[in-house]
């Protein structure tokens, strides 16, 4: 971003920090394998290379600084978060790895999807909370 941002210039990201493994997204996920879903190739490199390059303050304020932005800024933030079994999967199924997979069933598959999805995630009963990392920067004059 440093590239493309005038001298001076504001430089805001928003990543997702690293947190302790969700009951709700593990289930998500596998009642989705079980309707035949399988984890694009971008996604898995995106979660084991690209994420933990940026997901903690420190690694983000060291990408950051690597790229010789200055008045460097981090808010760890952690959501309030969702409890409602069908708000969580609803929330999960929109994130981009996961979207158009459901776009792709049937319309009678996708309900059925959507139903196990809800169950599963009740029958867990872990509320969703997301935690997100909110840089903001300058680049250099």
């Amino acid at each position: 971003m440093r590239r493309v941002v005038a001298p001076g210039g504001l430089v805001v990201a928003a990543v997702f920090g690293a947190s302790p493994p969700s009951a709700a997204k593990e289930a998500i996920e596998e009642v989705a394998a079980g309707f035949g879903f399988r984890r694009p190739e971008w996604y898995v490199t995106f979660k084991t290379v690209t994420e933990p390059r940026s997901n903690t303050p420190d690694l983000l304020r060291g990408c950051a600084e690597a790229a010789g932005l200055t008045q460097i800024a981090i808010l760890d933030l952690v959501a309030a978060g969702l409890d409602a079994p069908q708000e969580i999967v609803e929330c999960r199924l929109g994130m981009a790895h996961l979207a158009p997979f459901v776009e792709s069933l049937p319309a009678p598959r996708r309900a059925a999807f959507l139903a196990s999805a809800i169950e599963e995630v009740r029958r867990r009963g872990q509320p969703l909370t997301p935690r997100v990392l909110v840089l903001s920067s300058r680049a250099p004059d």
